[in-house]
């Protein structure tokens, strides 16, 4: 996953914790899984987290270094 599309999707994430996939796909004018391998990668680095479910929850950003 291109780094720049992470921190894009990181940056968008710290806008506004509660946006969705397909809607930072429609920001980023990517596919929504182009989005999901961003997120993923974005997990595995411990960067973000997700709070609750996938309705009516959240991204956390985790303490960066």
């Amino acid at each position: 996953m291109s780094e720049k599309m992470s921190e894009k999707v990181l940056n968008l994430i710290n806008l506004n914790p509660h946006i969705t996939t397909i809607a930072l796909a429609k920001e980023l004018g990517k596919s929504q899984r182009t989005i999901e391998r961003a997120i993923k990668s974005l997990k595995t680095e411990n960067k973000i987290e997700r709070v609750g479910g996938d309705n009516g929850g959240y991204w956390k950003l985790v303490a960066l270094d």
